[in-house]
């Protein structure tokens, strides 16, 4: 599980594998008062994306609102990467009822390079 605040010794080094690079990328996005209130659980073409009740803000957003916009912040940032890199990606919101901090599992297919850039 990788959370918000990894960065290891090198933030330059991306990590080796495909899944774990995207979730490099979605842990940069911006959220409410920078609390980064996301987890990542990389697979082997998915990502499930955990809301992290340690790191909400519950005297500041009592209603979740703000998790849950900046949640969408990291998924969306996790979808422009995988995007860039040539992924496609299929995305499920509150994928299983038994888990409610389990926000979306995106999956992953390699769609092949883009041939003008956009």
């Amino acid at each position: 599980m990788v959370d918000g605040w990894y960065v290891g010794e090198n933030p330059k080094e991306f990590p080796p594998g495909p899944m774990e690079r995207l979730v490099y990328y979605a842990r940069l996005a911006p959220s409410a008062q920078n609390s980064q209130p996301w987890k990542f659980v990389a697979g082997n073409a998915e990502i499930d994306v955990f809301a992290d009740e340690e790191r909400a803000l519950p005297a500041a957003d009592s209603d979740r609102r703000e998790l849950h916009i900046s949640l969408g912040c990291a998924i969306e940032a996790l979808r422009i990467a995988a995007d860039y890199g040539g992924w496609g990606s299929d995305l499920a919101y509150f994928p299983v009822s038994h888990d409610p901090s389990l926000v979306a599992r995106v999956r992953f297919a390699l769609a092949g390079p883009k041939r003008d850039g956009s």
